[in-house]
């Protein structure tokens, strides 16, 4: 029956401390994770500024790319054929049309306004902020890195304090080294 009991406290303590072990596991990680964050919050932030520029960056250069193409073969047909030159000028300096059978529908200034407005929205295809990116955004703020900072050495303090070596293991030390 002492055997059974023996086993049994020495089988509480392997559990107790896994136990142990896995909140310290879990309060340093959260510590060292909120620390890190607090330190590296506006670099992510660069970070992310500067990819939103690389991207609307080569969408403005595509759109670019774009109109070079659509001026090169406007101009190779301007080359080709000379009514459409005709046709520009009309277009551009606002003079009569020669055209005897030509129809010319009129257009309003608010279907104009209508139309480049829809034109600008499709223009702008920047995806915007996710949640992670808000969430730096947050956290680099200058009062929210010091509450990381300040949360993340508290609960690696916790860690060491709370569960760190048990009280029964660090005097079996002493003593060894004591002898």
């Amino acid at each position: 029956m002492v055997k059974l009991t023996v086993l049994r406290e020495e089988h509480m303590s392997k559990t107790a401390l896994f136990i142990r072990y896995i909140f310290f596991c879990l309060f340093f990680a959260v510590g060292a994770g909120s620390m890190t964050l607090s330190f590296i919050a506006p670099e992510l932030l660069k970070n992310y500024k500067s990819i939103d520029q690389l991207r609307l960056s080569e969408a403005n250069n595509e759109k670019l790319q774009q109109l070079i193409n659509t001026y090169d073969k406007q101009i190779e047909m301007a080359m080709t054929d000379p009514e459409i030159l005709a046709r520009l000028e009309e277009k551009i300096f606002g003079t009569e049309s020669t055209h005897e059978n030509a129809a010319f529908p009129q257009s309003s200034e608010g279907l104009t306004k209508l139309a480049r407005k829809a034109l600008s929205e499709t223009d702008q295809n920047v995806a915007p902020p996710t949640k992670f990116r808000k969430y730096i955004e947050h956290s680099a703020d200058k009062k929210n890195r010091l509450g990381l900072l300040y949360s993340g050495a508290a609960l690696i303090l916790i860690a060491f304090i709370c569960f760190g070596t048990p009280k029964r293991k660090r005097q079996k030390k002493n003593v060894k080294k004591g002898m």
